[in-house]
């Protein structure tokens, strides 16, 4: 599962299935946050200061994932609302 994917979905955002292109990170729930890796959880509202736990390098790569699923979507919507 992609976890951009899961993020945008979660977030309500409609540039879910937008073919954006990212890194493929192995996600599942727990309970109400999402385990990336499972070793580094995202929680509620799944932004990148939300990013806890894992080591050092794992913890930076879900980041910037989270970052940049997050900027992208930003600019899908307002280009949507142009």
């Amino acid at each position: 599962m992609l976890l951009c994917k899961v993020l945008l979905s979660v977030r309500n955002l409609s540039a879910a299935n937008t073919g954006m292109v990212v890194n493929r990170l192995p996600v599942r729930w727990e309970k109400t946050a999402i385990l990336v890796m499972n070793e580094v959880r995202v929680s509620h509202p799944y932004l990148p200061d939300d990013v806890i736990g894992g080591p050092p390098a794992a913890n930076e790569r879900v980041r910037k994932v989270v970052n940049s699923c997050l900027s992208h979507a930003r600019i899908l919507l307002s280009i949507a609302n142009f």
